[in-house]
């Protein structure tokens, strides 16, 4: 474990929207649009306020280019589905399933996403701010030139997955699930990481505090002795 080398600055690349926030022009039904987009549409270009999707199933789509304000997606599955260009703010994303989904330039501002699942998916250039995630699921996801602070991600899972270029910033992973995830280079330092499970091997070049290395170090079965 590395404890001194400091992280690279995380550059991210914004969403590109077709106009400026907030838009100047009438939002969108957002079941309309997945309707008209049916199963392997495409919706881009609008955005969309105070609207609910219950159950929505979609695969092969495309959604870019959007900006959804306090939006609320109920229990959904997506899959393979190309997210780009987009903006979520103060909104609801509990219990949707993503799987094999491809998220770039993306923000999530202000989100919950209690026992959400983006799974085996990739994630670059997507910035999660002021989230709160407990109980999710990022399992086999690579996350690429992203940025994640001030969240909350008690007890989720990431193992299995890879992060690269990452920024974490005042997240709370308590209890959360890194078994066997690529983390070369991340640091954690600035993180709650209390009660968090990894594999020895995957601590290799992370960077963390002298209080996370103290409880770190039951995992390799050291025993430190005070003199």
């Amino acid at each position: 474990m590395n404890k001194t080398n400091g992280t690279k600055p995380v550059s991210l690349k914004e969403p590109l929207l077709p106009f400026s926030l907030p838009p100047a022009f009438p939002p969108t039904s957002l079941e309309a649009a997945f309707e008209k987009a049916g199963g392997e549409g495409i919706i881009s270009g609008t955005w969309f306020f105070r609207e609910t999707l219950q159950n929505s199933r979609w695969e092969g789509g495309d959604l870019k280019q959007c900006f959804f304000r306090e939006c609320r997606f109920s229990s959904g599955v997506w899959e393979s589905i190309g997210i780009s260009d987009l903006v979520f703010e103060n909104c609801d994303l509990s219990g949707l399933q993503m799987e094999n989904c491809g998220l770039q330039r993306v923000q999530f501002r202000n989100c919950r996403f209690l026992g959400t699942h983006i799974t085996q998916s990739l994630l670059e250039n997507v910035c999660f701010f002021g989230c709160k995630g407990p109980y999710s699921s990022y399992y086999g996801s690579r996350f690429r030139s992203c940025r994640l602070e001030d969240c909350d991600f008690s007890q989720s899972v990431f193992s299995q997955g890879k992060f690269q270029k990452t920024l974490l910033k005042d997240c709370r992973f308590l209890r959360g699930e890194f078994f066997h995830a690529f983390l070369e280079g991340m640091d954690f330092s600035q993180c709650s990481l209390d009660g968090a499970v990894f594999a020895v091997e995957d601590l290799k070049n992370v960077t963390v505090s002298p209080m996370q290395a103290l409880e770190l170090s039951k995992l390799m079965g050291l025993h430190i002795r005070e003199i």
